[in-house]
């Protein structure tokens, strides 16, 4: 039978750099949600004010496809689209 020994330095030197890491996941959180109620906000004004039925149509369309698909599927479209818009900008 083998003991297995917690050594309580290492997490005490490691607590600053996790201290760190979570203060920019707060930030980064903070910051989606702000973008995300702008976003929001703008997409629903913009779809009761509009006359035009092209636009509505639109904006009923991004809205179906962002509610109709998994949050991983839109990151993973997200940063394929980033890569090759990377990959054109690159040539």
């Amino acid at each position: 039978m083998s003991t297995v020994k917690f050594d309580l330095t290492y997490t005490l030197d490691a607590l600053p750099r996790l201290l760190d890491g979570s203060l920019v996941t707060l930030k980064l959180a903070l910051f989606g949600f702000i973008f995300s109620v702008v976003l929001a906000t703008i997409v629903t004004v913009a779809r009761t004010v509009s006359k035009s039925q092209i636009f509505s149509a639109i904006v009923a369309v991004y809205i179906s496809f962002i509610r109709g698909t998994p949050i991983l599927v839109q990151i993973f479209l997200v940063s394929m689209c980033f890569r090759l818009l990377a990959s054109i900008l690159a040539r």
